[in-house]
């Protein structure tokens, strides 16, 4: 939509930053993008529908509501585009790390390289020191070595809600969410902006099941196992165990009540992020019920039935496989539970049988 406006307008446009490289490197990123644009400020406002002021450094104005705010069941989500204004005489910004100096341009359907960093993004290797937030997107979506010229430690750092939203959008929507947060994790970033999550890392857990070792590196595994980078998911699959922390050890459940303390700490969590009420609450039931899959096939229908109806089901078995994938304990509950859920799915739109599948009219006739 916005690019089309720029476009009708004939206004010279470049994506940008990770704009360019998803571009490159064929990675989609429904929720926000990046231009440049030869035009200045107030041409800008008039051409576009609604833009606004973000606190976001170095972009002029976006345009689009907050992204991530989109129920799940939608045919389209639109990007919240941010928008830097270059005017006519104005050269290229010159930006750390380079490779974010690499553009693309949607219209020739051509890439430009005015600072030579091709053969660096082509090898994945930083060539110029960025901060720790460009480190970490470059490392998750794209793979990138950060090497000798990564930052070493998150003291200097400064970011709005808004610019944390968008990174760990970006690192957990990326093929490599794991390493990413890992090397944040390291360098002390998480610490000081996401303090919640660190407490995974000091929470060990039972090396019968888990031989990852602890939360943190539990929650880390399971994001390998991903089919899909969905941004629900990605999230559900970061927090999902953020409650064992916080939970109480018996000898007969190491981790009492941890779903429910999950789903609470998870939704402040998300919240004080300024992610919207869809996105929290469907987070929120993920990890409330992420247990629930590994039962239902045990569990009488009027129990499990309205749990398997919710829409969100299919990415609980999702999130409920990868929990499972990382552990010792082997894909038979995941198998079970889908056979469950096929079961019910037909029964519930049968009309001659009860959700428990018994026929309607034997039930009720003889």
């Amino acid at each position: 939509m916005v690019e089309a406006q720029l476009q009708s307008a004939g206004v010279e446009y470049y994506r940008a930053e990770t704009s360019a490289l998803d571009a490159y490197f064929d990675i989609s990123n429904p929720y926000h993008r990046y231009l440049y644009a030869r035009v200045d400020l107030v041409e800008l406002v008039r051409i576009m529908d609604e833009p606004d002021f973000p606190g976001i450094n170095g972009w002029d104005v976006a345009v689009g509501k907050p992204e991530y705010n989109a129920p799940i069941v939608h045919t389209e989500i639109s990007p919240r585009v941010y928008i830097r204004c270059l005017d006519e005489q104005s050269a290229f910004p010159q930006e750390e790390p380079k490779v974010f100096s690499f553009l693309y341009d949607p219209v020739g359907d051509r890439y430009l390289d005015k600072q030579g960093v091709y053969h660096s993004i082509r090898e994945r290797k930083l060539d110029s020191a960025g901060d720790l937030r460009s480190t970490a997107v470059l490392i998750a979506r794209y793979g990138f070595d950060p090497g000798p010229l990564a930052a070493l430690e998150a003291s200097h750092e400064t970011l709005t809600v808004e610019e944390q939203r968008l990174l760990l959008g970006d690192i957990l929507t990326g093929r490599h969410p794991q390493k990413a947060l890992d090397f944040l994790l390291e360098t002390g970033f998480v610490a000081r902006f996401w303090p919640e999550l660190p407490a995974m890392d000091l929470t060990e857990h039972s090396k019968e099941y888990h031989p990852e070792g602890n939360v943190w590196r539990h929650t880390l595994e399971t994001l390998r196992y991903r089919k899909s980078t969905d941004l629900r998911l990605s999230l559900a699959l970061l927090l999902h165990d953020i409650g064992k922390p916080l939970s109480s050890r018996s000898e007969e459940n190491e981790f009492e009540s941890h779903a429910e303390l999950g789903a609470k700490a998870a939704t402040r969590f998300l919240r004080q992020l300024g992610y919207g009420e869809p996105v929290v609450q469907d987070v929120r039931f993920l990890i409330r019920y992420h247990m629930f899959p590994g039962a239902i096939s045990r569990m009488p229908v009027h129990r499990s039935g309205p749990i398997m109806s919710n829409k969100l089901f299919p990415l609980l078995l999702e999130l409920y496989r990868c929990d499972l994938s990382s552990t010792f304990r082997g894909p038979e509950g995941y198998y079970k539970a889908c056979s469950t859920y096929r079961s019910f799915l037909k029964n519930n739109a049968n009309p001659f049988r009860d959700a428990e599948g018994k026929k309607l009219l034997r039930l009720y006739v003889e």
